[in-house]
């Protein structure tokens, strides 16, 4: 079946020339490679969503300048675990590179098109899993939007229990997770020093399968952080002692709880994440 792609870019001559590149290279494979498939073409975060979550291309391609493009990164490493995401800039060439002629008035291209050229990174998945205290079901996020997903909300799937960590305001809190291949080979210790783990924690209200943002929490640390919630490497795993003092009390009684999304990209890809999960927690 070959190795089906999705293209993403807002300017329209850099969307076709990368579809025109990947056809041509699927006319000149040799047999018994694998084809290179041209699914579909979007021309806005909406679409590359829309079409990613309907082709499942193996790989999408993400044009980084276009607007949303790390939101529309984020939103594919929850629901499209099984596309490769694939980032890409192109240098060489103006957004609207059509000038008029002198002689006919009609849009004319200039040389420098010919000259564009484009820079890919492939971003492989990185799946995170939570140790204790803060256990997780490690069951994929669901695939849905939900309310406030820009703020870093990343609920499970419905179908399965939420593990719920219960603490008093105040408590110094350890997250701890692992990074794992799509394997499932632990490579924690070998991807310490080219990526960076971050944690987000907001403040949330309704069920943990749909609920909105009350506010987003800054992530204080007690000994063991970075300050802007980075997480740091210890041993096999990355760590954060979460300082809850100044947090809700008792919302064990009302429909409010804390989510700590944990999310990775590479330092050479800064902002786009390749993996996310999340624990929940309640304050007694």
């Amino acid at each position: 079946m070959g190795i089906r792609v999705l293209v993403a870019s807002h300017i329209r001559l850099y969307r076709e020339a990368l579809g025109r590149v990947l056809e041509q290279t699927r006319q000149q494979a040799c047999e018994p490679a694998p084809q290179v498939v041209l699914v579909g073409l979007a021309a806005s975060a909406t679409e590359a969503v829309e079409q990613v979550r309907r082709l499942a291309p193996d790989i999408a391609l993400l044009d980084m300048a276009m607007s949303d493009a790390f939101s529309v990164a984020r939103h594919l490493a929850r629901f499209a675990a099984a596309s490769r995401i694939v980032s890409a800039t192109v240098s060489g060439a103006s957004p609207n590179p059509f000038s008029r002629s002198p002689l006919t008035g009609r849009s004319v291209a200039p040389a420098i098109c010919a000259t564009c050229s484009f820079t890919l990174t492939v971003l492989s998945p990185v799946h995170v899993v939570f140790d204790s205290p803060c256990d997780d079901n490690i069951n994929d996020n669901t695939c849905e939007r939900d309310a406030g997903f820009t703020d870093m909300n990343c609920p499970d799937n419905p179908s399965t229990p939420e593990i719920v960590t219960r603490f008093n305001v105040g408590d110094k809190i350890c997250h701890t997770v692992r990074l794992l291949d799509c394997n499932d080979n632990d490579v924690t210790c070998q991807l310490a020093s080219f990526c960076t783990v971050h944690i987000d924690v907001t403040e949330r209200q309704g069920s943990y399968y749909d609920s909105i943002l009350v506010r987003d929490l800054t992530e204080g640390f007690v000994g063991v952080g970075t300050p802007g919630g980075i997480m740091v490497p210890r041993g096999s795993s990355f760590q954060y002692v979460l300082d809850t003092r100044g947090y809700e009390a008792r919302t064990v009684n009302n429909s409010k709880f804390f989510r700590s999304c944990v999310w990775i990209d590479y330092n050479t890809s800064p902002g786009v994440p390749v993996g996310m999960e999340d624990v929940v927690s309640e304050s007694k």
